[in-house]
């Protein structure tokens, strides 16, 4: 078996060194794809036509006939006339109200006109009929202004304005001339024969009807003698008790066909909350003007991802229900054949935003609605209404509840069924439709829309919240956005408003204070990076290519054409070729060829390097690659041949493009030419090692000159390949293959298909044999002996550990020796709980068969012990150290120890090393070295000094003088202290001062004002309260705990009193019995007592108040303690009742009454009989809370059995926050920020052990040491190690025992909470359901014995962390009933 081993390894190598084909530095080499988006720059600046109107645009209209043209432009008090180009002409003043100089104010007559307000113009629209501007302001009850238009030479002009107001006619309660509201209004003026027709909506509130006869929708007809309005114009009005709550913003209307049609957001119904809304359309007859065709019909607009919302699977589309802008204009052919329907016909598309803000879906989205489907399901609607198919259709609503009394269809009542088509309908269905850009507008806010059809495109223009101007292609068709232009007005990021008006081939968007005239066909083409994409933008833009850049032709100076591209390389690889060898060259770059699939035709391209031609490589070697359109790249592949004539040095790539036939928008014809490929020569100078075991394996370095050139090399040992590692330019790695013999054999380099000068011999050796490992232990980085044979043969020899989970490996160091040799261990983390790992150590020497030591146990390294003196007492001869892991290593690695140069005869005991001192030996004054060799790594530990009497004296009486000068200085420090803290220290009255006492439990490691250690829940204390005496402690000292001073709670944070507010409960409500005490603490004292809720209920509650605690801080701290339980709120979570702020002494905080006390002290009772099963239900519960606690985001610092409570049905409830933080604002909260605090060393991770920082993985750490607790019914973690020594312990990978009744399920959960890294520990929510599947795969009642070790437990030994005594004396309450078990439940048995 021994034979078999290396002779199936050799044959494996084999047969995979013949598989390899030859190396080749060009197979994964690809060129660099180039992003979509570097073909355009949105980022150039374009400059266009704008006029700064002095204030923010309220609102623009144009006027264009075939002689004159003008626009209009209305901020607050002016109203601006500009010519086309946007050149002021005049300005008309409209406020304010009352200002002499208001022209709109004189043509309404002489005053008053009401109060003197600014003037905010809320319609601005043409009357065509004269032709005339209709502009209605917010002042004068909204009436409307008509200016004529007059041409005075080449401009237009306003003339005088008319008022739109006839006083006989309008009255508050009927005011036919009241048009606009200043919450919004919007109007299409219809003109009919010789009439115009003012369709207006307007959105009302209470005080603005109340104000004047304002109506939501009306049609108005202008009179003949520019007036006003005719009355009784029809009309429909939100009802009176529906104005506060039903808000209809109307955010566009526009005249199509024979109807004119609103769009609205309005909530869904009378009854829906105010953020419940929808978008709906308006449809209003044009050709007879009658209120009772109103129609209203639901618009719908989602998004889903492309092509998803057509398969079958169930659909979850994201609903835009708010409406932002919106144009309608007729489409071309290919977009109407994607809405199904005929080209040329209107579509009204809409932006969309969502009620609340989309995290996964775009912030707008554009829809389309055609308006002759519209139409039809209205008409359907109106039918299904006014002639039902059935009696259930009878049912149905009309709807408008907000405009009409509720009624059902087909007829209001009391109407005639011939008169149904005559009364307002809401259609029931509605129109849904999906985002026509696939969610391509991302983060884009688009604020405003305008669509023109531009040849055979439709162009959607749009306005962004940031000043940005989007045009870009519509196209339902594809998943990229088919841009225009996207370019920035300058308007300082301002939102675009949201009307678009359109002057002959030009668009007016405002912004901000600003108006900008935009060409449809885009600014420019500056924004186009390639001619490829140049030539690619539509043929309406007129862009073209002038050189290297894209642009119109009337800014091109030089040469402009639209035909064609030239080639571009932008890469090649490689950048080096031999001189005399084959290179495989790859070209990258555009404008290569035009078909997808870049098939060349074939004369149609000429590569030449320098004078070197390269042969085009067929088309599968030559395609171009595409990241769904997101990038791009094009290649070609050509092979360079060598050329007698080719000198080595630096040349040019040319390639020429000729006679390639033309594509869709442009033919390719052209060179491009790159620089920097270089010839070169290589050379090999050198191999090592140059020799190895013939099972191959050795890993050869290959050094020389211009090693990296080309694009394939091959090293042949004895003509097989050597297979390639690494390769540089001065150096190649690769690994030899077996050999037939031993034997020396040619070694030669090849690239390019030429051989390199140079070549070497390789040597074949008997393959090295190892025949045994010794030790068969060890740790990382200790010394074991290899024996075997030929090991010479092999270049480095490896050895590796596999524990089972993980492989680590290393390289012997050092001269190798034909028989043996010494090699280290490699770097490993022993992680197993019983502290060393057993696994296989293997070693081999290059490719050649191995050796396995099975059962090798790793051990963690020994510890180096402090260095310093070493005292020795006048009758001792023996020097004692403690060097800790040194005991479990003694029998894996050689151990030395000398003293003054002399080897002593040293025995080991555990950990501890004696050295017996030679008799010879003089220690002299300053004492003699003392070293420890392990391993063959010696260190010197210290001097051994013997003391003697005298220097006894002396050192006694020098602590002694240090002592007394220490003592002065601290009562100077403290006099001084004292005095400056006077004014901040808070007193305690006299009767609290009666009633406090110590708690001098040397073990409690943790701060806290609610330390359950002296927890309430403990039992009655037995010692009566002493009036007179001050608190003394155990060891006879006396210390003043209390003043007498008044307390001043206006010292106290004034936040903070403000948040006790919150849970205050007034001090008449509570009785305290001061004779009950229920625990002790060193800062507070915990009583029983009874609150009076509002509801006369009396509530048993402990009820804490503080004591040695006398600075403003410790008191603040003791409050914000307090509130901390305010808000938690769990079953598991102990709830704070109130706190109490008597009228003299300190707060008081009133707490549940825990009947069975805490968890700790409950599981190490006698008397108390849990199961298995019991005392993981405790855990479950435990880690519901610490999961609540977790997702409030409270780093919990001090988890342990002794700060959880029973209440009297056990439930258990997590407390003690005395050292909780939030980590709201911070990953973790670090305890160097309580210089007092005194921590819960064993229960604590091993980062907070060594940074001091929590977090909720260390509360996992402490959740496990919690569990661990349980199933040993309350043993001490850790009993024989000391708090010092515990984060050395951990680092060693060492962890507490499973516990005798612990299930193997319930340990792999603790060892999982245990793991060094706080990433790889579980999550509370996960432990909750690891702990209840445990829990829930127990079968049977198992009982946890109680072990003598610490049954007997003293009352104060579970106020803290510490460790407690192994050994615990008898006691008669010991004895356990020999019956049935007793239940969890059962009372305790009687003593």
């Amino acid at each position: 078996m021994g034979l078999l081993l290396p002779l199936l390894q050799a044959s494996l190598l084999l047969m995979l060194l013949l598989r390899l084909p030859e190396a080749s530095t060009n197979l994964d080499w690809q060129c660099p794809r180039i992003p979509f988006a570097a073909s355009r720059d949105f980022s150039v600046k374009y400059v266009v036509p704008s006029f700064s109107a002095g204030g923010r645009v309220q609102a623009t209209a144009v006027y264009e006939d075939s002689k004159n043209s003008a626009v209009f432009v209305a901020i607050r008090n002016r109203l601006h006339v500009l010519g086309p180009d946007l050149q002021y002409i005049e300005s008309l003043t409209t406020g304010p109200i009352g200002d002499p100089g208001c022209q709109t104010c004189a043509s309404c007559g002489p005053g008053p006109h009401g109060p003197p307000n600014d003037t905010d113009t809320l319609v601005l629209v043409m009357e065509p009929g004269l032709p005339a501007l209709v502009s209605c302001g917010s002042t004068l009850q909204g009436r409307c202004f008509l200016h004529e238009l007059e041409p005075q030479g080449e401009a237009l002009h306003l003339a005088a304005p008319a008022c739109l107001f006839s006083a006989s006619n309008n009255k508050p309660e009927a005011c036919t001339d009241c048009v606009a509201s200043h919450l919004g209004t919007r109007v299409t003026v219809v003109e009919q024969g010789h009439a115009s027709y003012f369709y207006v909506a307007s959105s009302l509130d209470p005080e603005l009807a109340a104000s004047f006869s304002p109506r939501s929708v009306s049609i108005r007809r202008l009179k003949s003698d520019t007036s006003g309005f005719q009355p009784g114009f029809p009309s429909l009005s939100v009802l009176p008790k529906y104005l506060a709550s039903y808000l209809i913003k109307y955010v566009h209307s526009f005249h199509s066909g024979d109807f004119v049609y609103f769009l609205t957001v309005q909530p869904m119904d009378v009854r829906s909350p105010p953020s419940a809304l929808q978008t709906r359309l308006v449809r209003l007859n044009a050709i007879e003007p009658e209120i009772g065709d109103y129609r209203e019909l639901v618009l719908d607009c989602h998004f889903a991802p492309k092509r998803r919302r057509r398969s079958g699977a169930p659909k979850s589309l994201q609903a835009y229900q708010v409406l932002q802008a919106a144009h309608s204009a007729p489409v071309d052919a290919k977009l109407a054949l994607d809405l199904s329907i005929s080209e040329g016909q209107e579509v009204l598309f809409g932006v969309f935003v969502a009620v609340k803000d989309s995290s996964s879906g775009p912030n707008s989205v554009v829809c389309a609605f055609p308006i002759n489907h519209l139409d039809n399901l209205i008409e359907e609607g109106v039918e299904r209404c006014c002639h039902p198919s059935n009696s259930s259709l009878l049912t149905r609503r009309r709807g408008l509840d907000f405009f009409q009394t509720p009624s059902f269809c087909p007829n209001p009542p009391g109407a005639p069924s011939s008169r149904c088509h005559y009364f307002p309908l809401m259609v029931h269905d509605s129109f849904t439709r999906v985002d026509l850009f696939n969610g391509l507008l991302g983060s884009v806010k688009v604020t405003a829309l305008h669509v023109t059809r531009l040849g055979n495109v439709t162009v959607a223009h749009m306005g962004t919240e940031d000043g940005r101007i989007l045009q870009v292609e519509i196209a339902r068709s594809l998943n990229y956005l088919l841009y225009v232009s996207n370019f920035s007005l300058g308007s300082s990021g301002q939102p675009v408003h949201q009307d678009v008006s359109r002057l002959g081939n030009d668009l007016l968007f405002a912004s901000g204070d600003q108006v900008f005239k935009v060409p449809i066909q885009g600014p420019g083409c500056g924004h186009f990076l390639t001619c490829w994409r140049c030539l690619r933008a539509q043929r309406f833009m007129g862009c073209g290519w002038c050189g290297d850049r894209c642009g119109r032709q009337k800014e091109c100076p030089g040469s402009w054409q639209q035909d064609y591209c030239p080639p571009e390389i932008t890469e090649f690889h490689p950048h080096s070729g031999p001189l005399r060898g084959t290179t495989r060259l790859t070209l990258c770059g555009s404008n290569f060829y035009l078909r997808p699939d870049g098939v060349v035709p074939e004369g149609t391209h000429q590569i030449t390097v320098g004078q070197s031609p390269c042969r085009l490589l067929p088309k599968d070697s030559s395609t171009r690659r595409s990241g769904s359109q997101k990038e791009f790249i094009e290649e070609l592949e050509c092979e360079l041949e060598p050329l007698e004539t080719q000198a080595v040095g630096t040349t040019n790539i040319s390639l020429l493009i000729t006679n390639m036939p033309a594509g869709k928008h442009f033919r390719v014809e052209g060179v491009s030419v790159r620089e920097d490929f270089s010839f070169m020569e290589p050379m090999l100078t050198s191999i090592k090692p140059d020799f190895g075991p013939r099972a191959g394996g050795t890993y050869l370095t290959l050094e020389g000159q211009s090693l990296s050139v080309g694009t394939s090399r091959a090293v042949l040992v004895n003509g097989t390949q050597c297979r390639l590692e690494q390769v540089s330019e001065e150096k190649i790695l690769c690994v030899t293959p077996p050999g037939a013999g031993t034997a020396s054999v040619p070694l030669r380099l090849q690239i390019g298909g030429a051989e390199v000068r140079g070549s070497r011999t390789f040597h074949y050796k008997e393959d090295p044999i190892v025949l045994d490992i010794s030790p068969k232990c060890g740790y990382s980085g200790s010394h074991v002996m290899v024996h075997g044979q030929h090991l010479t043969s092999a270049w480095h020899l490896t050895v590796s550990f596999n524990d089972g989970q993980s492989i680590v490996e290393s390289r012997c160091a050092g001269q190798f020796l034909e028989q043996q040799h010494q090699c280290r261990l490699p770097e490993y983390m022993v992680r197993n709980p019983q502290g060393w790992a057993t696994g296989n150590l293997s070693l081999w020497g290059d490719g050649a068969a191995g050796f396995t030591l099975p059962g090798f146990r790793f051990l963690p390294p020994p510890s180096l012990p402090r260095t310093g003196p070493v005292l020795l007492k006048p009758e001792e001869h023996s020097v004692k150290v403690e060097y800790i892991g040194l005991g479990a290593v003694a029998d894996c690695v050689t151990v030395n120890v000398t003293v003054g140069g002399e080897v002593c005869q040293h025995e080991l005991r555990g950990d501890v090393v004696i050295c017996p001192l030679p008799p010879s030996l003089q220690l002299g004054k300053d004492g003699v070295p003392l070293q420890v060799c392990v391993d063959g790594g010696c260190h010197i530990l210290g001097q051994v000094v013997r003391s003697g009497p005298g220097r006894a004296s002396q050192r006694t009486l020098l602590i002694a003088l240090l002592a007394l000068i220490l003592l002065v200085a601290g009562l100077a420090i403290a006099l001084v202290c004292n005095s400056r803290r006077r004014k901040k220290q808070l007193v305690l009255t006299p009767n609290l001062d009666d009633l406090t006492s110590r708690d001098l439990s040397p073990r409690a490691m943790s701060l806290s004002i609610f330390r359950s250690g002296s927890d309430y829940r403990n039992g009655l204390a037995s010692r009566p309260p002493n009036h007179e005496e001050s608190s003394e402690g155990q060891d006879g000292t006396s210390v003043p705990l209390l003043r007498t001073d008044s307390i001043r709670l206006q010292d106290l944070d004034k936040m903070l009193l403000a948040e006790v507010k919150d849970v205050l409960i007034p001090h008449e409500q509570v009785v305290i019995h001061t004779d009950q005490v229920i625990g002790k603490g060193h800062f507070g004292v915990v009583y029983h007592g009874e609150y009076t809720d509002e509801a006369q209920n009396q509530i048993h509650c402990a009820i804490k108040s503080l004591s040695r605690i006398t600075e403003v801080q410790e008191v603040e701290a003791f409050l914000r303690e307090g509130l901390i339980m305010r808000g938690l709120h769990h079953p598991n979570i102990l709830a704070l009742i109130g706190i109490m702020l008597p009228p003299e002494g300190l707060p008081r905080v009133l707490l549940p009454y825990m009947r069975h006390g805490d968890l700790l002290r409950f599981i190490r009772s006698p008397q108390r009989n849990p199961t298995v099963k019991d005392l993981i239900s405790f855990g479950l519960q435990v880690a519901c809370g610490m999961e609540y606690l977790a997702e409030q985001k409270f780093v919990h610092r001090d988890l342990a059995a002794r700060n959880c409570m029973l209440d009297e049905s056990f439930t258990v409830k997590v407390a003690d926050f005395g050292l909780a933080r939030g980590i709201l604002d911070k990953e973790y909260y670090s305890v160097r920020q309580h210089r007092h605090a005194r921590l819960p060393v064993k229960w604590m991770a091993l980062e907070s052990l060594q940074t001091y920082r929590f977090t909720t993985k260390s509360d996992v750490w402490s959740f496990g040491v919690l569990l661990w607790e349980l199933l040993t019914r309350g043993a001490p973690p850790y009993p024989h190690i000391d708090p010092f020594d515990l984060s050395h312990f951990l680092v060693q990978g060492r962890r507490l025992p499973q516990p005798e009744y612990c299930p193997d399920s319930l340990y792999q959960v603790m060892l999982r909470c245990w793991e060094a890294d706080p990433a790889a520990r579980p999550t509370f929510r996960a432990l909750v359901l690891e702990v209840e599947q445990v829990a829930s795969s127990l079968l049977g009642d198992h009982y946890v014995q109680l072990t003598a070790a610490y049954v007997n437990v003293g009352p104060g030994a579970v106020d803290d962390g510490s460790v407690f005594p192994e050994q615990g004396q008898s006691s008669p309450l010991h004895h356990r009933s020999t019956s049935r078990p007793r239940p969890l439940s059962e009372p305790p048995l009687p003593t």
